[in-house]
């Protein structure tokens, strides 16, 4: 007897966290994602350097969390698994679609500017819903993640007309070479894809001068 898989949808509670003020207008949005086995509320620290008047930081946490070591102890939060990837790729564009409705039916007025930044595995999950959505991104920041090669290149190529794709990327990443980055790039390159790199020296990290350099070239004023 053979053993068959089947699939439902199913609803989800999800939790994000915001910095900023709900209450005043918001000239820059960000959606910002974090990276693998971390949660929102510690993520969205890093981005302390840019909150002023007029920014705010939304921070979704993934779907799927795990204990780190064992039954027991600090939980994280994970984007996908190679298991059921592309449902995961698909649920977690649809969650981004869900989130974003909720945050603009909170602010006061559109913002002028919404950017989307996703860091290691979270880089690949804001590089995808950025690309697949039908919703309104003018910056896309992918910090030190491999670029996500199963979109077709033409949907990138539609989305680099709009808007811009910043590629950060450090000379000590210990999960990526950096002459992975450079394959990157020649594939970008290859196929007449706009990109701007953003290169530091560091480690694979969220470093606070990189965020504040990244944020004075980026947001409106």
């Amino acid at each position: 007897m053979s053993d068959h898989n089947y699939r439902i949808e199913v609803s989800k509670t999800a939790r994000y966290t915001i910095s900023g003020d709900l209450k005043q207008p918001v000239s820059n949005l960000w959606i910002v994602l974090h990276g693998y086995s971390q949660l929102a509320p510690s993520f969205i620290l890093n981005f302390e350097p840019v909150i002023k008047p007029g920014i705010l930081i939304a921070a979704p946490e993934a779907l799927s969390r795990f204990y780190m070591k064992g039954y027991f102890g600090n939980v994280g939060a994970s984007w996908m698994t190679k298991v059921e990837r592309m449902d995961d790729i698909t649920d977690n564009i649809r969650y981004l679609d869900l989130l974003y409705n909720d945050l603009l039916k909170r602010l006061k007025g559109i913002p002028d500017k919404i950017i989307v930044f996703g860091f290691s595995q979270g880089g690949a999950a804001a590089a995808r819903w950025a690309f697949l959505t039908d919703k309104r991104v003018d910056e896309l920041i992918i910090h030190s993640c491999e670029f996500p090669k199963d979109i077709d290149e033409n949907i990138i190529l539609q989305f680099a007309k709009k808007s811009r794709i910043w590629f950060v990327y450090s000379n000590q990443d210990e999960f990526v070479d950096e002459e992975v980055f450079e394959k990157d790039f020649e594939y970008l390159r290859h196929h007449k894809i706009p990109f701007i790199p953003f290169r530091f020296d560091g480690k694979h990290e969220l470093k606070p001068d990189v965020i504040s350099a990244l944020n004075q070239k980026i947001t409106v004023p």
